[in-house]
């Protein structure tokens, strides 16, 4: 009983609460997963319109990679990964993808082997994809200034980034700016690591700089004892902080902290999953918002053996806790 090609794409492009930040972040959640520790977000116009690409310098894909990289449900959630993976549905390229542009590009070399692939969801029927010859491909790679790539993806027909269906160049830069403070969130851990796990992640040709939530560079922050649960024979690492009165910090410095939604909305818990910051800002209805808690930002960090246990949703940007560690945050 084979669904319908087009309407699944169609329906997956709904998929998840995706916006360009999130969109992107799922992509370079790809990058790094294949060790990229150089990565570009790029927007351009051509005489095609708007599109935009994603660089990096990870270890690339050979063809059979590529195509079954390309499949909807590539990977099945439930399947041990590595311990270093941040994906978990083999989703994201195509889910968020399709939730910001109808063409998807993807182009990529191995070991020599140059290959490239293409969606075009106006000409979807059988999941019909397009594989590009290697002088197409050589044709279509970016010269990047920053480094060599890998792999690049390429959004086109963006028609999803705006209500109207058309961009105004006013509109694009907001848009960009702002999901570059939220990647600037949550890679923090790989932008401002040391040595060979240092991530740089460029938008626009900008390095992003780190947007550390907990602002440990703070004299007056209070960092609080770690603790651990164990789910399932893994640990689940607690670290509590204390942030600065308003008071002691500057108005640059409570702008940073503060997000879109303000510095005490943006209180309360703050879930990685192998140090990506996946879900932020909610006490998850364990603890009612007070006084004593206006300045409390809690630290929780998972592995990826547990997503199931935290019900981890497709685009990353829900997650339920499980009850033995509710009960242990809730005390």
């Amino acid at each position: 009983n084979t669904p319908n090609a087009e309407s699944l794409m169609e329906t997956a492009s709904s998929a998840g609460n995706y916006n360009l930040a999130s969109a992107l972040a799922d992509l370079i959640d790809n990058s790094i997963t294949a060790n990229a520790k150089k990565i570009s977000v790029d927007y351009d116009f051509d005489q095609e319109g708007y599109y935009v690409r994603i660089a990096d310098n990870g270890s690339g894909m050979s063809k059979s990679e590529l195509i079954n990289a390309m499949k909807l449900a590539a990977k099945n959630p439930l399947d041990e990964r590595d311990a270093n993976d941040l994906g978990r549905f083999g989703q994201g390229l195509k889910t968020a993808s399709f939730s910001q542009a109808r063409r998807l590009v993807v182009l990529t070399k191995k070991e020599g082997e140059i290959t490239g692939a293409a969606y075009n969801q106006d000409d979807i029927v059988d999941f019909k994809m397009l594989v590009f010859k290697k002088k197409e491909v050589e044709n279509m790679l970016l010269k990047n200034e920053l480094f060599e790539t890998t792999t690049e993806v390429i959004w086109r027909d963006l028609a999803r980034l705006t209500e109207k269906g058309e961009i105004q160049p006013k509109d694009i830069h907001r848009m960009f700016a702002e999901a570059q403070n939220h990647l600037e969130l949550v890679f923090h851990r790989f932008i401002g690591a040391k040595g060979k796990n240092k991530v740089q992640i460029y938008v626009n040709g900008n390095e992003l700089k780190i947007i550390d939530p907990f602002f440990k560079k703070h004299l007056a922050t209070l960092e609080m004892p770690v603790e651990r649960v164990r789910i399932n024979n893994e640990n689940v690492t607690i670290t509590p902080f204390i942030l600065p009165h308003f008071s002691k910090l500057s108005p640059n410095q409570e702008n940073e902290l503060s997000g879109e939604e303000g510095y005490l909305k943006n209180q309360g818990f703050y879930v990685y999953r192998n140090k990506r910051l996946i879900i932020f800002g909610t006490w998850f209805k364990i603890i009612k918002y007070g006084e004593l808690i206006k300045l409390a930002r809690i630290q929780i960090d998972i592995g990826n053996s547990i997503d199931q246990e935290f019900r981890i949703t497709l685009d990353k940007s829900n997650a339920q806790i499980p009850s033995k560690l509710r009960d242990r945050l809730k005390t």
